[in-house]
């Protein structure tokens, strides 16, 4: 059995982790793994605030898998092989911090408890500000208060047989392929911390093999460190300006320490700076910020950005083994750039700005025996955004506005008894599509999310004001006015509405489970397949 086991560290690791989610929820990973696998994911994080990037990651795992007994059946047998094959997560745990709400690192260090040595050390090591911060919102890009932290948490939770740490062998064997891969930021607070120090107290704690027979474990061990990506503002808790120093200083650290030595594999992923916007409940974008001022119960929460993605893509190959190579040579330590699969002359100079527009610039396979075995990213992205603009929008609308049950969808019919409140129906948890519509409209969010900060030219999510010198309207709204007039008349992205809709016309399914087979049909429908 294989297992794969995401350890997602600081606010940069959970949202690298959603954009993970993404890709397992579109079949990515298990097309280009190729076999049967476990997969967990495990969560370090200070943030213990509602609404923070770690509390929507949890959300967005729990959509996907009360959504997946509605992705995961076969339609049609002839396609099995073919089929996208959505991955939920096995388990999701979160390693416990010892702070509350008012917690600094004056009440975890008191004087009292310290001998008069290390007092002396941690006075002249930690300013008063860093000793009197707040924690609960993690470290604000303060690595050296979370390397204070780690190290004595992790030897503590080591020794604990159903911890976060000896949890992760209770399901698989020695002879079990095991990948554990740590991401977090180079120049953050938390990720910066404990990304580097689980990452060796893993290794070290394996090698040793004082609890099991846990020396295989360490074998297959990679990190994802991401490089500054987004700027935050001036007027904030965290001084986006020092990421470019603390970076400096953390790979500094990789070159020295030899961590680079004792994992398998390790991905630096960075991209231009750009400034980080939320979309709020009245559906406009504002700027983020952790301004000093702001209130207590609010948890860092920023949004998902287009090197997030780029990272989980390597995750996701590292995974399954589909090592970047040059010369057939699997590659150590692994910088994506931004080039195009198809002309290598294409590469660009990391001097030159180059703007991040197409998935295609992602390298997805390794070049050698098997390319071609995924052919674009760009494909599995563009099935979830048909399938959430399908079931979330063109379909539900349908089912909502006042119509003559005759001149409802035959799909409809099908599927559902004459109903006197359909789009209730529709929407219902038991007897409609309440749980995938869930999953629908979280992964949209991130879907959004990547479009507002550089994906436009591919998703085309939002409306685009200076082409043709014309407002395009937003997707979704497009997709909803044809909705109201019944049309088929509109390209889902490049599958014609009109082709979903007939498939999904004729579909016959077993009354007991007719749900469950209208939302499987519609994602083999929003598949795009050579014709």
């Amino acid at each position: 059995m294989k297992k794969y086991v995401l350890v997602a560290i600081g606010g940069t690791g959970m949202r690298v982790a959603q954009s993970f989610v993404a890709l397992a929820a579109s079949g990515f990973l298990s097309d280009l793994s190729g076999a049967d696998y476990k997969l967990e994911i495990r969560l370090v994080d200070l943030d213990i605030v509602a609404g923070s990037d770690k509390i929507e990651l949890e959300e967005m795992v729990r959509a996907l898998n009360d959504a997946l007994p509605y992705l995961s059946i076969i339609v049609d047998d002839r396609s099995a092989d073919t089929r996208w094959k959505p991955k939920g997560i096995d388990g999701i745990q979160s390693l416990a911090t010892p702070i509350d709400d008012k917690s600094t690192l004056n009440d975890l260090l008191r004087d009292g408890y310290l001998s008069e040595p290390e007092s002396l050390t941690y006075h002249a090591l930690f300013g008063e500000d860093d000793r009197k911060m707040v924690l609960r919102r993690g470290c604000k890009g303060r690595p050296r208060i979370g390397s204070l932290l780690w190290a004595e948490q992790f030897d503590q939770d080591w020794q604990n047989r159903g911890g976060f740490w000896q949890s992760i062998f209770d399901d698989i064997c020695e002879d079990d392929e095991l990948r554990i891969m740590f991401a977090g930021s180079v120049f953050g607070g938390t990720g910066a911390s404990g990304t580097p120090t689980l990452a060796q107290k893993y290794i070290h704690a394996c090698k040793t093999g004082d609890i099991g027979h846990t020396e295989p474990f360490a074998q297959h061990v990679a990190l994802t460190l991401m490089l500054p990506y987004f700027d935050l503002g001036s007027d904030t808790d965290v001084d986006s300006g020092l990421f470019s120093i603390n970076s400096k200083m953390a790979l500094k650290y990789y070159e020295t320490s030899g961590i680079l030595n004792e994992v398998e594999f390790a991905q630096f992923v960075g991209d231009d700076r750009r400034q980080m916007e939320k979309m709020n409940e009245n559906g406009v974008w504002n700027r983020v910020r952790l301004d000093r001022d702001s209130r207590a119960d609010e948890g860092q929460n920023d949004p998902s950005m287009p090197a997030e993605l780029m990272a989980a893509i390597g995750i996701c190959r590292y995974f399954a083994n589909d090592l970047p190579k040059v010369n057939g040579i699997p590659q150590k330590v692994y910088v994506p750039l931004k080039l195009s699969n198809t002309d290598s002359e294409r590469d660009v100079p990391p001097e030159v700005f180059f703007p991040m527009i197409s998935f295609d610039y992602f390298p997805v396979n390794n070049g050698g025996a098997d390319t071609g075995k995924i052919s674009s990213v760009r494909d599995y992205i563009l099935r979830l955004e048909r399938f959430c603009l399908m079931l979330g929008t063109y379909y539900r609308t349908s089912a909502s506005i006042e119509t003559n049950w005759y001149y409802r969808p035959e799909v409809f019919r099908t599927v559902w008894r004459k109903q006197k409140n359909l789009g209730e129906t529709y929407d219902s948890f038991i007897d409609g599509v309440g749980a995938p519509l869930a999953f629908a409209e979280s992964m949209f969010r991130w879907l959004e999310e990547l479009d507002h900060h550089g994906l436009h030219a591919l998703l085309k999510i939002e409306g685009d004001s200076i082409q043709n010198n014309k407002n395009t309207p937003h997707i979704q709204q497009a997709v909803r006015e044809k909705a109201i007039v019944g049309s088929t008349d509109l390209d889902v992205l490049d599958i014609p509405c009109a082709k979903i809709t007939a498939q999904m016309n004729s579909m016959r399914a077993d009354p007991r489970g007719a749900t469950r087979y209208f939302v499987s049909s519609l994602m083999e429908c929003c598949v795009l397949r050579a014709q």
